[in-house]
């Protein structure tokens, strides 16, 4: 004769647990929903202003020193930054946001200025125009660091190139121009840290602080 099994809280077990779970996975979405993703900050519009100010300022002291803005794409390719930055240093190695779209190429989001400046330089020919092209940028820049009181994922970065000067003035001029920055910014304690141009990693005639 056959004999219905009872049923236990343990045969309920997996019921109950698969309820749970979906309760913890709708908890966990909704937190992705509403928190930023960690090494991100947001710039509220009681905190704009002074980024504001900052920019303002550094764009007329580029005018007046005779540079002009360019603007670079978020992502370019990764060999570009591979070539530029290094393949052996940390940055390529372990901090870049890198992934393939849907073509299959290799695409990395910018962890500096520096080589998507130049990278425009070359495609667009500005070296053909009147030399020296100097240039200032404002970039958001993206490195897979740990997050930290002063270091971010996604970070902010001001940088000016010189393209096509050799003689040592336009270093001389870069410095001014920094200078000129912190005295407008009010920036009285700091400490300046030189590091000299990499011509195979940068290009050529190029000047990089």
């Amino acid at each position: 004769m056959r004999k219905d099994k009872k049923l236990t809280a343990e045969d309920d077990a997996p019921a109950l647990s698969g309820r749970a779970m979906r309760e913890i996975k709708k908890e966990e979405v909704m937190g992705l929903l509403t928190k930023g993703p960690r090494g991100t900050q947001d710039v509220l519009p009681k905190e704009s202003y002074q980024w504001q100010v900052v920019e303002d300022a550094m764009r007329r002291i580029c005018s007046a020193y005779g540079f002009k803005e360019i603007r670079t794409p978020v992502f370019e390719h990764t060999e570009l930054f591979q070539r530029s930055v290094g393949e052996t240093t940390d940055v390529v190695q372990k901090e870049m946001y890198t992934f393939q779209d849907k073509g299959g190429r290799s695409i990395t989001l910018r962890p500096e200025g520096t080589a998507g400046a130049v990278r425009a330089m070359v495609e667009h020919g500005l070296y053909n125009d009147a030399l020296p092209i100097k240039a200032y940028y404002f970039t958001s820049c993206y490195r897979y660091e740990k997050p930290q009181a002063g270091r971010l994922r996604e970070f902010h970065q001001f940088g000016v190139e010189v393209f096509g000067a050799g003689a040592p003035s336009a270093d001389a001029e870069v410095i001014c121009l920094a200078k000129s920055v912190f005295d407008v910014l009010g920036l009285k304690t700091c400490r300046w840290r030189s590091t000299p141009s990499d011509a195979r990693n940068a290009g050529p005639s190029t000047t990089r602080r």
